[in-house]
């Protein structure tokens, strides 16, 4: 019995896999960049407050 679409189907799960760990860097980063933006808002917020500018 032959495998339907054999080197087709193994190009396709490649590629969902490549598309999956490209999108979960994606927003890894913009997870990081989004806190290290909160961070920094409180850090200058804080010095605002503080008046230690």
């Amino acid at each position: 019995m032959k495998m339907l679409g054999g080197s087709d189907g193994i190009l396709a799960s490649n590629k969902t896999i490549s598309f999956c760990i490209c999108t979960g860097i994606f927003s890894t980063s913009v997870h990081a960049l989004l806190t290290t933006a909160l961070l920094t808002g409180k850090v200058i917020t804080f010095y605002l407050h503080h008046g230690e500018f």
